[in-house]
C-alpha cells in the first residue's frame, strides 16, 4: 500500500517509516522544506515537503495515497503559547482530513497521546481506552485531547474510518532531537531531573511503529488503541538507571503542593533573569503525585503485540543516547559493561 506518513522525519515517525518498509509498503514521507531529516537517511521512501497548516501541500502529497499517518505534532511541554501548541494542530488535523476528502482515501491511523488518557491519582487505577484527561493544564496535554475530540467529529462528518493510536512514554532510538520522553532519561543520568512520587508507563518506539504499520489494515474504526507496556514507579526507573548507568537520579520527597509552590518561585524568577527552566508548574499538575499508568491490553490483543520489558528499553534508550554522545564517559562505560545482563 502507498501511506502517506506526516511528521515522517520525528521520533515516532522515523521508525514507523521503517516498520511500513519492512512490511512491504510504500511510505510517501510529508515534512517541512529545512527539517532535520537524519532520521530518514537510508530509508528508500518518496518525500514531499510542506506544511500542515498549507491544506493545499497536504492535499498534494496524499495523490495517489491509500492510507494516512497522522503524526505530526509540536512534542514541547514547556511552552506556553498557545499559537505555538495547539492551533497548529487543530488546523493540521483540518488538513489532513481536507486531504482524504480531495484524495478519496477512507482509512486514518491518528496518532493521539496516553496523555489525552489522563493520569490517575493511585497506582490501583490504570487508564483505560474508556478515559479522558478532564483536567488538563500543560498545552502539550491539552493540544492532544483537543485535537483527538476535533478529528473525531471530522471523521462522522467526512466519513472516515479512523483507528485512533495512544502511545504511552515513548523511549528509543532514531530521536535526533531529543523529545521529552528521552529526555527525563537522559536528564536523571545527568543530574538534572529527580524521581518523584508518581510513576510512567514506558513503552519502546519500535513497538509504538509495529503497531502503527499494522493499524494500516488492523484495528475497528472508531477505537482508541493505548500503545503502553510496563507501569512503573518513578523510583522504580531510577533502580534500573542505577543499575545500568551507576549513576541513581536524586529523589524529591516534597509532596505535590509542595513541589507546585517550588516550581512558581522558580518560575517567577526565572522571568526576571531569563534563565530557562527544564520543569514547569503545568508539569506538575501533570505527574506530581500522578500515576500515567495505563491497560493496554485491547492494543496487545488486537495486534499481537508482546511490548519489550522496561530494562530492555531503558539499556537501549540509554544507548541510543550514548551513541549521540550525550552520556558522561563513566556513565557510558558501566552502561557498556551492564548491558551485557540485560537480555533484550
Amino acid at each position: 500500500m502507498r501511506i502517506l506518513l506526516t511528521g515522517a522525519n520525528g521520533h515516532i515517525g522515523a521508525n514507523t517509516a521503517r516498520s511500513l518498509l519492512e512490511r512491504g509498503d510504500e511510505v510517501v514521507a510529508f515534512v517541512r522544506e529545512g527539517a532535520d531529516l537524519q532520521g530518514l537517511e537510508g530509508l528508500n521512501i518518496t518525500l514531499r515537503y510542506g506544511d500542515i497548516r498549507d491544506a493545499s501541500s497536504l492535499i498534494n502529497a496524499a495523490q495517489e495515497c491509500d492510507v494516512i499517518i497522522h503524526c505530526a505534532a509540536v512534542y514541547n511541554l514547556l511552552s506556553e503559547s498557545r499559537e505555538e501548541i495547539i492551533e497548529p494542530v487543530l488546523v493540521g488535523v483540518e488538513n489532513v482530513f481536507r486531504a482524504m476528502e480531495a484524495n478519496k482515501i477512507k482509512r486514518l491511523v491518528f496518532t493521539s497521546s496516553g496523555a489525552a488518557v489522563g493520569f490517575s491519582h493511585s497506582q490501583d487505577h490504570p487508564r483505560t481506552p474508556a478515559e479522558w484527561h478532564e483536567d488538563a493544564q500543560n498545552l502539550y496535554v491539552l493540544a492532544k485531547v483537543e485535537s483527538e475530540r476535533k478529528a473525531i467529529q471530522l471523521a462522522e462528518q467526512y466519513g472516515v474510518d479512523m483507528i485512533r493510536l495512544l502511545p504511552a512514554a515513548v523511549l528509543g532510538p532514531y530521536d535526533y532531537r531529543i523529545t521529552p520522553s528521552n529526555g527525563i532519561i537522559l536528564g536523571m543520568v545527568n543530574g538534572l531531573t529527580t524521581t518523584w512520587e508518581g510513576g510512567l508507563n514506558l513503552v519502546d518506539v519500535r513497538d509504538v511503529a509495529e503497531v502503527h504499520a499494522a493499524a494500516v489494515t488492523i484495528g475497528a474504526p472508531g477505537q482508541r488503541y493505548i500503545i503502553g507496556g510496563e507501569n512503573m514507579h518513578a523510583l522504580e526507573i531510577g533502580e534500573i538507571l542505577a543499575e545500568l548507568t551507576g549513576v541513581r537520579p536524586d529523589h524529591s520527597d516534597a509532596d505535590r503542593e509542595t513541589t507546585k509552590a517550588m516550581v512558581a518561585e522558580m518560575e517567577a524568577e526565572a522571568k526576571i533573569s531569563g534563565e530557562s527552566l527544564t520543569t514547569s508548574s503545568s508539569i506538575v499538575h501533570e505527574l506530581a503525585e500522578r500515576y500515567g499508568y495505563f491497560d493496554s491490553s485491547l492494543t496487545e490483543a488486537t495486534f499481537g503485540l508482546q511490548p519489550r520489558q522496561a530494562r530492555a528499553i531503558l539499556r537501549d534508550c540509554l544507548q541510543w543516547l550514548d551513541s549521540l554522545g550525550m552520556l558522561e564517559t563513566a556513565v557510558s562505560t558501566h552502561l557498556n559493561k551492564a548491558q551485557v545482563a540485560i537480555p533484550a
